[in-house]
């Protein structure tokens, strides 16, 4: 199993900085962006100075993403906003393109947002950009 990390400032232009780091593994289809902007947007990351990670796990039949944010009043829930609402569609997103997701608290108040990505196979591509 291969793992990556980056941390990340709590601010709006790093959710960008996600995604590439994640696209450079998976390619540009996948669902880091939602809770990577939800970590920036409701989580005490988004406070000054507040930081959040990124984590990509290949294993041999799974591709693991999580966001680790400095935890928050609210815990991550999937929302169903009206047609013609900007926000609450992004764990949606994640919890149609992945075969499962959750939340997890980890130590010091953090909370960890993770999604799996079933791969039949992984790619060549997907292996060496983890490596």
């Amino acid at each position: 199993m291969k793992r990556q990390v980056v941390r990340l400032q709590g601010i709006p232009q790093s959710v960008p900085r996600a995604r590439r780091f994640v696209s450079r593994t998976l390619g540009p289809h996948h669902p880091a962006a939602a809770p990577a902007t939800n970590a920036v947007m409701h989580s005490d990351s988004g406070r000054p100075g507040g930081t959040f990670a990124v984590a990509v796990e290949v294993s041999a039949r799974t591709v693991r993403i999580e966001v680790t944010d400095a935890g928050g009043l609210d815990q991550p829930r999937v929302r169903h906003p009206r047609g013609d609402s900007q926000h609450g569609r992004g764990l949606a997103l994640v919890e149609v393109l992945s075969s499962a997701w959750g939340t997890q608290t980890a130590g010091a108040g953090r909370r960890v947002t993770w999604c799996d990505i079933a791969v039949p196979q992984p790619s060549q591509q997907v292996r060496r950009n983890i490596a």
